[in-house]
């Protein structure tokens, strides 16, 4: 029997359970919703050709003195500093602290804005390439749209067919990959993405791709979840001469 989704807001009770109340030993009701991921994940799988090209980041550069080459005072970054360590890790959405996983993305733009360069600074970028086909967890889709309140009354009374519930909980799913992070963050916020990373892992994937919420030419962001899935191709270097923030107004002003 398929194992379907309880609610359409099973994600958003999950995600409350293992981040305010429990983590490491889940009740009934996380377990199951777990299982539905990991049973819906099929119909999110995308594979990625040997070879596909990834980019990495790392704000800064070396200071090695290569004048003599002609090619300047400055380089990038060796290899070993644009690979994540192997020994340590910093929290993120799809790892907890201390387990390392492969941050990249499929454009260099996207790379260096998910950095949070400044103007003036300078960015070392690594182009890998993938050494195998790899299966990944499509998070990109997000194309439910915003609840109107039409729906949250609807919903509300009378819970949708479970296709529908279906389509809700992966497109939350997908906006909880895609929330900007910053080092202002409670690591807690991370715990249920976190989570789901380790699912989509067990069931056999090997990363997911979910959207950059800080690109602006709708970038997608690639997480690995094997450091050696990926070879060095070439490197760079540059220098950040112009930042473009975009906004628009909320629902509501203040005066």
């Amino acid at each position: 029997m398929t194992q379907e989704f309880r609610s359409w807001k099973s994600f958003r009770k999950f995600a409350n359970e293992v981040t305010r109340k429990r983590r490491f030993l889940l009740d009934a009701e996380s377990d199951e919703f777990l299982r539905a991921v990991a049973e819906t994940s099929g119909s999110r799988e995308q594979r990625s050709p040997k070879g596909l090209p990834l980019f990495r980041a790392q704000r800064g550069q070396s200071d090695r003195q290569v004048a003599e080459e002609g090619i300047g005072p400055m380089v990038p970054y060796p290899e070993d500093r644009l690979r994540p360590w192997r020994d340590r890790a910093t929290e993120g959405r799809a790892n907890p602290k201390g387990v390392p996983v492969f941050y990249s993305a499929l454009d260099k733009q996207t790379a260096i804005a998910e950095v949070r360069p400044w103007v003036g600074s300078y960015v070392s970028y690594g182009r890998f390439a993938t050494i195998r086909e790899l299966r990944l967890v499509n998070c990109t889709d997000n194309s439910m749209g915003k609840r109107d309140l039409k729906t949250v009354l609807e919903y509300s009374r009378n819970e949708p067919e479970p296709s529908e519930r279906e389509k809700w909980v992966w497109h939350d799913i997908d906006e909880a990959f895609s929330e900007p992070v910053s080092r202002d963050d409670d690591s807690a916020d991370y715990v249920a993405t976190q989570i789901l990373s380790e699912c989509f892992r067990n069931t056999g994937f090997d990363g997911i791709c979910y959207r950059s919420s800080v690109s602006s030419t709708d970038g997608i962001n690639v997480v690995l979840f094997n450091l050696d899935d990926v070879e060095l191709i070439d490197t760079g270097l540059v220098k950040i001469s112009k930042l473009t923030v975009e906004f628009k107004e909320s629902d509501g002003s203040w005066y």
